[in-house]
């Protein structure tokens, strides 16, 4: 998520993940070590979906 475009989500989500990081991590040089290192980026993505987007919205819906 772009910094300059959305600076409130990084004010309030203290450990940014989303799924361009996501992908970069999986297909880089530094990949996951451990399929539960993977598990935790993605539901470290979820639940900072649902912190950032108010319930009953899409997105929150989505991730939940």
């Amino acid at each position: 998520m772009d910094k300059k475009i959305y600076p409130e989500y990084y004010e309030e989500i203290k450990e940014p993940m989303d799924f361009t990081t996501f992908r970069q991590k999986f297909s880089g040089k530094d990949s996951y070590a451990s399929l539960r290192a993977v598990f935790n980026d993605l539901d470290l993505i979820w639940r900072n979906c649902k912190q950032f987007n108010a319930e009953g919205s899409d997105i929150y819906d989505n991730a939940d």
